[in-house]
């Protein structure tokens, strides 16, 4: 396979990375330093042990489902629940779009 020189260029940007380029985060600017520091200080994000977690089937089907996973524990005592609802895609919106109204349907009939 051959791919045009200019287009390999575009490329090689993404995939090697180049420090003279992309290494502004370690220069010695007062700014960039202070960046960095406010950096370390946010917090990281963590996905929530009980959940909801979301898990979309493949996309390689014809019909699809989501699943919504609770896994509760008290007092020893430990259960998964598993809520499935259909995926209907809703075509001509934006894929964001699609998640929320699936989320505002699973909110809705709780």
């Amino acid at each position: 396979m051959y791919i045009i020189n200019d287009v390999w260029e575009q490329i090689k940007e993404y995939l090697f990375h180049n420090i003279k380029k992309q290494g502004k985060h370690l220069k010695n600017d007062k700014y960039i330093q202070n960046y960095n520091n406010t950096l370390k200080f946010l917090p990281k994000l963590k996905i929530p042990g009980t959940g909801p977690r979301v898990i979309y089937n493949p996309a390689k089907k014809d019909w699809r489902i989501v699943k919504f996973l609770y896994y509760l524990h008290y007092n020893g005592w430990y259960k998964l629940i598993i809520y499935i609802i259909p995926y209907q895609y809703h075509f001509c919106v934006d894929e964001k779009i699609n998640d929320q109204l699936i989320l505002d349907e699973y909110y809705n009939n709780i």
